[in-house]
């Protein structure tokens, strides 16, 4: 499990800062630091995920309303 996290943990990273450096914002979910202290387990990844997930949510969002989509 613990080699499942750590090989999710950098993709998640890369994608968020990604979308940082888009400019988009989260609004809800708590934005998290990254660092070399930094380790995803069972206790925090749902956290971790949450953030991304409202960054993927919000290019969703944006993107159909860029093509006019409801």
């Amino acid at each position: 499990m613990i080699e499942e996290f750590g090989e999710i943990q950098g993709l998640v990273e890369e994608m968020v800062n990604s979308f940082k450096g888009a400019h988009f914002t989260a609004r809800v979910a708590e934005c998290k630091q990254y660092d070399e202290h930094t380790i995803f387990n069972e206790n925090n990844v749902t956290i971790y995920l949450a953030e991304l997930e409202e960054y993927i949510s919000s290019l969703i969002t944006y993107s159909a309303f860029k093509n006019g989509d409801p």
